[in-house]
């Protein structure tokens, strides 16, 4: 009748026929009702904590979706489980992503787990948004059905694009400078520089092959070619160590060249950010 039932049990091995066999004998434990209201008091709490996860919970079996938590349906823009309960996964997807997602229902047969993966998904209202799912073969049910964590990552990958929209403005307008620019972080790893500083070095370095380099050590490189190795390389430590903004230094370089450098401290809510030359 699919009641649930606990029982006690004992298994003695008995000789039946001249062959050695297992008999159980199986009994009512006393505290059944107790022991059923707790499993059912159990099963009632993770349903619980299920639903009110912040992230979106999806069952899926055959491809159809067959249960969705609270945060699924706010995702897919939905009022009610029945809106969503029973459409094909495939049709959640956008055309862009089908072969990702078919991808990983193939993984998923054959390894029963896949690594979690971006997907754009369309709602149920048409929008469009990026979601990171991990997904893996579970039982659910008695049945055997894909169980997959949702993370809505859509301004996250926004968030992406525009920094790096922001950071290629940048490196296109310090490129056009002809003024050499560097920008170090406060540990003095170099953040970005511009062509300009290494050809005023007589360098044909391109910027991408210095960021990611120590500045100090740059520093002691270059050292040499100022009239003065020992200025250079201590007034430069200085105007780290006091992190306030210069105007102007100059610099007598040994070939005659006189260079002016700015160094500008670079903070956001009291913290040290780093600083551009």
């Amino acid at each position: 009748t699919g009641n649930i039932r606990v029982v006690e049990a004992q298994s003695p091995s008995i000789v039946y026929n001249g062959e050695i066999m297992s008999q159980s004998v199986l009994r009512d434990f006393p505290a059944t009702k107790e022991a059923v209201k707790s499993l059912i008091e159990s099963e009632e709490r993770w349903q619980s904590l299920v639903e009110n996860l912040p992230e979106a919970i999806q069952i899926s079996k055959n491809g159809e979706v067959i249960y969705m938590n609270s945060a699924g349906l706010k995702l897919y823009e939905v009022d009610s489980p029945d809106e969503i309960e029973g459409l094909n996964i495939i049709d959640l997807a956008v055309e862009e992503s089908l072969p990702i997602l078919k991808e990983r229902l193939e993984d998923l047969e054959k390894n029963g787990i896949v690594e979690p993966r971006e997907i754009t998904i369309k709602t149920l209202k048409g929008n469009k948004k990026v979601i990171e799912a991990n997904s893996a073969s579970v039982h659910y049910g008695g049945d055997k059905v894909v169980q997959t964590i949702v993370r809505d990552v859509t301004e996250k990958k926004k968030a992406e694009r525009e920094l790096i929209g922001l950071s290629t403005r940048l490196s296109t307008l310090l490129n056009s400078l002809n003024t050499g620019v560097l920008m170090e972080e406060p540990d003095r790893t170099i953040l970005h520089t511009n062509k300009q500083i290494w050809r005023l070095f007589g360098s044909d370095l391109e910027p991408e092959e210095m960021n990611g380099e120590n500045c100090y050590s740059l520093m002691l490189d270059v050292k040499e070619l100022f009239e003065s190795p020992q200025y250079f390389a201590e007034e430069t430590l200085k105007m780290l160590k006091n992190r306030k903004p210069v105007n102007g230094q100059q610099l007598e370089l040994k070939d005659g060249r006189t260079f002016e450098r700015d160094f500008i401290p670079i903070e956001y809510e009291n913290t040290y950010l780093g600083n551009v030359w």
